[in-house]
């Protein structure tokens, strides 16, 4: 493990803190699906059927779900630094061959590769924070984390052309994003902090691994309800069993997976709350009454409270983490509970206040538990993060499809919709009450195990040095 001393020795604190702060959001960018604000003129160029366009559209998600546990273990036993560079080249790569594709599975090619390659990224840039043993890279990824999650599907929607043939821009990702992350990424690879690799124990490599397999359950199945329009309840009950594995899985971490903080639980509720309760929300402001400068504000202020909150630990001792982490879970049911008071049809004042509230608080609740995490928990907790928002998505998307079968003969569509939004948002803060409520069980569990797991290391007895004093009287 590389001491604390090294980032400031070889200055890799700030140059990581940099490449993290738009390599996140660059990796984040490539998770929403738009295509439904395109599909007419993407059927009518690449053919096909409209799911086979939503499946090859949204295969981006999937494929960071299914990367994610595997990048992570690879980034403990590989130069963490050059896998960054690489994840970020290939969003790079999938985002231009996206606006190349001119068919279907060359569409959902391109977006499953640059989904690859944001797990890749999202991976390494924890193994990165994790490993310069410093508050301040730590809290500059939850920050950028929870920003890109806030910011990424209004502005993929801001990318929605006037012009039918330019229909491929939501679909790229933002390259020119990627490709400044990938050059903040290459002074990254001189730096030694990329060079040292601490040894990875066969154990742990199970616990990082262990989430793919309720990953890889949850994907097959979302794929699977897509492609044979399954009913809205069966949706629901897939998502609710894939967030309570999820939920379990996080409870019974591993001391090296886990954390004193308890990061994993925290991670899994910005997962299911941040992204799948705010794009929904973007995207039928944009189909109300558009997405200009007064509806992206929010967004933009909410992303800034996100970073600000985050860095603002940085100076906090233990036990003013552990406040920090209680206070932001707070904020984060506060700012749900308001969303679900705000009407996305007319609009109002409120949307402000909520969504900085949320935000706000996922930044300081992620950011102070990951403070004194070990490594493996970065990458634990993202292996949680993403599947919980897939399962979030599948939820909020079920239910979507229930309003709008059941129209109302004095309602239209947007009214279901926003019904449907109502109703989502109310089981979100339902859902953030029973997590906030469960990270103190979460801690206490982290805490009882660590003594016993730290026995082997701490009670072996040092050996005498040879030839001297104090050695020949204890050998007597």
């Amino acid at each position: 493990m590389l001491s604390s001393s090294v980032p400031a020795r070889n200055g890799a604190g700030p140059a990581v803190a940099a490449a993290i702060c738009l390599a996140v959001p660059a990796a984040v960018l490539t998770v929403p699906n738009a295509v439904a604000f395109v599909a007419d003129p993407a059927l009518a160029e690449l053919g096909g059927g409209p799911v086979g366009l939503v499946q090859a559209a949204g295969a981006a998600l999937p494929a960071l779900v299914l990367t994610v546990p595997a990048a992570a273990v690879l980034a403990r036993m590989r130069p963490p630094g050059l896998l960054l560079a690489v994840g970020l080249a290939a969003v790079l790569l999938g985002g231009l061959l996206a606006g190349q594709a001119t068919t279907i599975w060359a569409l959902g090619a391109a977006r499953a590769l640059a989904g690859c390659g944001a797990g890749l990224a999202l991976a390494a840039a924890a193994a990165l924070a994790a490993r310069l043993r410093s508050p301040l890279p730590s809290a500059v990824f939850a920050g950028a984390l929870v920003a890109g999650l806030l910011l990424a599907m209004p502005a993929v929607l801001r990318a929605v052309p006037d012009r039918p043939e330019a229909w491929r821009d939501p679909l790229t990702g933002h390259p020119w994003v990627a490709a400044a992350a990938l050059l903040a990424a290459l002074p990254l690879l001189a730096l030694r902090v990329t060079r040292g690799r601490p040894p990875l124990p066969a154990a742990e490599r199970a616990q990082l691994t262990l989430p793919l397999v309720p990953a890889a359950g949850l994907v097959f199945l979302a794929v699977l309800a897509v492609e044979r329009a399954w009913a809205p309840g069966v949706n629901l009950i897939v998502a609710a069993l894939g967030v309570a594995a999820l939920a379990g899985m996080a409870l019974a971490a591993g001391r090296d997976t886990s954390g004193p903080l308890a990061p994993g639980p925290v991670l899994l509720l910005v997962g299911l709350l941040v992204l799948p309760v705010t794009a929904p929300l973007a995207g039928l402001t944009a189909t109300a009454r558009g997405l200009g400068g007064d509806e992206l504000w929010p967004f933009g202020a909410a992303a800034f409270a996100a970073l600000a909150a985050a860095i603002a630990t940085v100076p906090l001792d233990a036990r003013g983490a552990r406040t920090a982490v209680g206070a932001g879970c707070a904020l984060m049911v506060a700012g749900t509970g308001l969303l679900l008071a705000y009407d996305p049809l007319a609009g109002g004042p409120l949307l402000g206040p909520a969504l900085v509230s949320l935000a706000g608080g996922a930044g300081l609740a992620l950011a102070a538990s990951l403070r004194d995490a070990p490594p493996g928990a970065f990458g634990f907790g993202l292996a949680l993060c993403f599947p919980a928002l897939l399962s979030g998505s599948l939820i909020a998307g079920s239910l979507q499809l229930a309003r709008l079968g059941h129209v109302g003969s004095g309602d239209g569509p947007l009214d279901s919709l926003a019904s449907a939004q109502r109703a989502w948002t109310a089981t979100a803060l339902i859902l953030a009450v029973a997590a906030t409520c469960l990270l103190p069980a979460a801690r206490t569990m982290a805490r009882a195990r660590a003594p016993h797991e730290h026995v082997p290391r701490t009670r072996t007895p040092a050996r005498p040095v040879s030839g001297t004093a104090s050695g020949r009287a204890r050998h007597r």
